[in-house]
């Protein structure tokens, strides 16, 4: 900007001997050189502007002297700034201010304050900086600084001019003047860190559209794609200061998160290039309130739906990884899923479904769901449920969910007769949800257990041969099976003497895998009584209930102790834990038979005696 100081004192020097309406001229000393000093009228002014920008304008310190060359001293920090609108206009012919006297310009708060001569003129800087005002008529100019991008943080303060003015040296007149206006601009670094809602995991491959407006309300797109990086980081540069912003995001990090739909993300950049978020209104293209965002880096978040299956230990019971059931038993099941947290997202999801799929050993039998442990949704309202084969499907309403974390479906099924024996039978669940408004997504819980065993043995007599039709019953005490109260199940001898418990619980709940691997399907293992309750013709029951041990290998008849009955009073089981019950069965024999020779004995003494 030229010095009107300068401008002043060189012009009241050089012109106070020039006569304006005079037509002769008069030649001085100005210096070493000859001053022209009569104006030329027939003459046109220009005036250039070349537009910088900076962000510490204090830096620039040469003054203007309405030469081309003063572009040599503009600072090297300083860059060009196009869009920079300049208002000019004539407010005073030159005679008014130029006298035999010497000159003194209208102030700028009096220059303002001039009606224009003419039309007022604006010109806006092009992709170089640059305004250029041509053909103007000579006279005294009142130059002001119009709109302009949002980073300028302060403009330049309006000044006067003449046209012509003198050159630095005092010995021509300037037609075509140059100024070098610099604006202190400011400019913001931004971060966006993309993480998991629930784990704080960053996550990668986050697309969004980064958009930009003046007010508040129009926005147009400022860059088109922005992406997260490995570390969950989005950096972008130098964003104009004093301007609105928002994030709209095109691409989740992947395909199990859900796309954050219908939200934006506002921003504002202010003059000192400060990240504000949470504005409460709008007023004069700024916003009104919020809150600064520490260190410029704003955290966004996706999330994404959970699922957890476990078994019960009873109706609603504790939550575990395995349990062990016996044929006919209710085993207790339960889904948790994780709901959006976004209220926008679940009016606008078209899916959220829980399906739980049995395997051949499981028959479903009954269902509920809650929202949080708290509210029960009302099946065909909220929510409805369809069967196909071995799935059943819970297809829920997502705006019933709203306002809530987690449902729970407790599921019941019955274990039934198709079980497979000292086997795992897991039960898988899966939770599929609209992830965009077009697409859905489904993941799988994980695989809680139950499990049952099987008792074999052979009833057989004192040949080896098997005997058929004998019966027994199961107990779960020894004092239940002395009374005979209170049998778990009976079974039968077949053609090969095998008498077949199946489907017995054995082990123990499992609420951690630690707990299933030492009382799960491999390592657990249960003892029971058994009793005879019918034998075939020519025996007579077991005396006493004998103990039996149900594990992982009870099932295979080889493995355990056979039960024989012989035509002594008194029939044995043998082997194993029933090896003592046969020893005193003989020892009750042999006491016997003593008994009777006794017996025979002393009568043959009374008879001889006689």
């Amino acid at each position: 900007m030229i010095k009107k100081s300068y401008l002043t004192k060189v012009i009241s020097i050089t012109l106070a001997l020039m006569v304006l309406l005079a037509g002769f001229s008069v030649s001085m000393t100005a210096g070493a050189a000859t001053m022209k000093y009569n104006i030329d009228y027939s003459k046109k002014a220009s005036l250039t502007l070349y537009k910088y920008e900076m962000s510490d304008t204090s830096k620039a310190t040469h003054g203007g002297t309405g030469e081309k060359n003063d572009e040599q001293y503009i600072p090297s920090d300083a860059t060009r700034l196009a869009g920079v609108t300049f208002n000019i206009r004539k407010v005073a012919e030159l005679y008014s201010y130029f006298k035999p006297d010497g000159v003194s310009l209208p102030t700028v708060a009096e220059a303002k304050q001039m009606s224009p001569i003419g039309n007022p003129i604006s010109k806006t800087t092009n992709a170089n900086g640059v305004a250029t005002f041509t053909d103007l008529p000579l006279g005294i100019y009142y130059v002001e600084e119009g709109a302009g991008p949002s980073q300028i943080t302060k403009k330049i303060a309006p000044f006067v001019l003449s046209l012509p003015l003198t050159n630095a040296a005092g010995t021509e007149w300037l037609y075509d003047v140059y100024s070098y206006p610099k604006n202190q601009t400011s400019y913001s670094d931004i971060k966006i860190l993309k993480k998991d809602l629930s784990t704080g995991k960053a996550l990668a491959n986050a697309e969004f559209r980064l958009e930009e407006s003046t007010d508040g309300s129009t926005y147009k797109t400022k860059i088109a794609t922005v992406k997260s990086g490995s570390n969950g980081m989005i950096e972008i540069a130098s964003l104009d200061a004093n301007k609105f912003y928002r994030l709209v995001e095109t691409k989740a990090p992947s395909a199990e998160y859900i796309l954050v739909r219908n939200i934006t993300t506002p921003f504002y950049i202010d003059a000192d290039g400060q990240m504000f978020t949470g504005w409460t209104s709008i007023s004069n293209k700024k916003p009104v309130g919020g809150t600064a965002v520490p260190n410029n880096m704003l955290e966004l978040n996706n999330e994404k739906p959970t699922i957890h299956k476990s078994v019960l230990s009873g109706t609603k019971g504790t939550e575990g990884v395995d349990t062990t059931k016996k044929i006919g038993d209710t085993v207790n099941w339960k889904i948790k899923t994780s709901i959006p947290s976004l209220k926008e997202d679940l009016e606008v999801m078209k899916v959220y479904k829980i399906a739980d799929t049995m395997i051949k050993g499981l028959s479903y039998k009954t269902a509920s769901l809650m929202l949080d442990d708290t509210k029960t949704l009302v099946a065909n309202t909220d929510y409805t449920v369809s069967q196909s084969g071995l799935t059943v499907t819970f297809d829920i309403k997502p705006t019933s969910l709203i306002g809530y974390k987690e449902v729970e479906v407790y599921f019941d099924t019955i274990l039934n007769n198709e079980a497979a024996i000292a086997t795992d039978i897991p039960n898988t669940s899966t939770l599929e949800y609209s992830n965009t408004a077009t697409s859905t997504y489904k993941i799988e819980s994980e695989e809680p257990t139950v499990h049952t065993g099987e008792y074999k043995f052979k009833k057989k007599d004192a040949a080896g041969n098997p005997i058929k039709g004998v019966q027994f019953a199961v107990y779960a005490t020894q004092e239940a099976a002395q009374s005979g109260t209170g049998a778990i199940m009976t079974a039968e001898s077949d053609d090969e003497g095998i008498v077949s418990f199946k489907g017995l619980a054995y082990g123990k709940f499992a609420k951690t895998a630690v707990q299933k691997e030492a009382d799960g399907v491999d390592n657990g293992s249960t003892d029971y009584w058994i009793n005879e309750i019918k034998t075939g013709n020519g025996y007579n029951l077991l005396k006493d209930p004998v103990k039996i041990t149900v594990n992982k290998t009870s099932g295979d008849v080889t493995k355990t102790f056979p039960v024989i009955n012989t035509d002594t009073p008194k029939l044995t089981p043998t082997g194993g834990a029933a090896y003592g019950v046969m020893i005193a069965c003989a020892g009750v024999g042999v006491l016997g038979f003593a008994i009777i020779w006794i017996i025979k004995k002393s009568k043959k003494n009374r008879t001889n005696a006689k």
